[in-house]
Parts: C-alpha cells; structure tokens; sequence
C-alpha cells in the first residue's frame, strides 16, 4: 500500500513541477501524428495525379516535424529547476510569486517537523 501512495505522490509532484513541458510534449506527439496522416492521405491522392508535388510534401512533413522537435528541445533546455535555497532568496528579496501561504510558512521555517514531533511537542506542553 505505501509503495502505490509514493508511486501517486512521486507522479503528482513530477506533474506540479512539470506540467508544462508535458502538455507541450503531448501535444508535439500529437501534432506529429497529424501531420504523418495527412501526409499518407496526400501522398496517396497526389502519387495518382502529380508525382512532381510528392517531392514537395514529403519535404514539408519533414520541415514541419523539425520544427516541432527544434521547438520542443528549446523549451526543455530553458526549463530550470529551483532549489529551495533560490526560492527563499527570492521571496526574502521581495520577489513574490504566486505562492499559496502555506507553502510561504513552509519555506520560511528552518526546521520542519514530522508528524511524531509534532504530536510529542503537542503532548509535552501539557505535562
């Protein structure tokens, strides 16, 4: 059972972090596909009447897909991922994004507590 709940926790702070990039990549996947399509339907339309444009269309799937690729490699390598550190400079700095409050208290705090510390400071303030 703790095995599937780090599983789903792992696959939703991927998701968090990189929600962007993957909507981008699933789309490209898909407009990729689009283009292999259409690019049968025509081939298949325009083998028959005009083998000179064949050339042509083949030339511009490729040109098409490249861009997509070139476009999707750009975007990868401007992702960054921040530590912890940057962001606390950041916030200190004045630099506000949009930050829930929770996670403003969580970042500021020194020393985080696990649940068993929490509940024998709880404990212990009533002895």
């Amino acid at each position: 059972m703790l095995k599937f709940l780090f599983k789903t926790t792992a696959y939703y702070i991927i998701w968090k972090k990189f929600q962007k990039q993957i909507i981008l990549l699933v789309i490209s996947i898909f407009l990729i596909g689009l283009i292999g399509s259409i690019y049968d339907d025509l081939f298949k339309v325009l083998k028959v009447t005009n083998k000179e444009s064949v050339g042509i269309l083949l030339f511009m799937k490729w040109f098409f897909i490249s861009l997509i690729v070139v476009y999707n490699i750009y975007t990868f390598r401007k992702t960054t991922i921040e530590s912890k550190d940057t962001i606390i400079t950041k916030i200190e700095e004045g630099e506000h994004r949009v930050f829930p409050e929770k996670s403003q208290d969580i970042l500021k705090k020194e020393k985080l507590l696990s649940s068993t510390d929490f509940i024998l400071k709880k404990y212990e303030k009533k002895v």
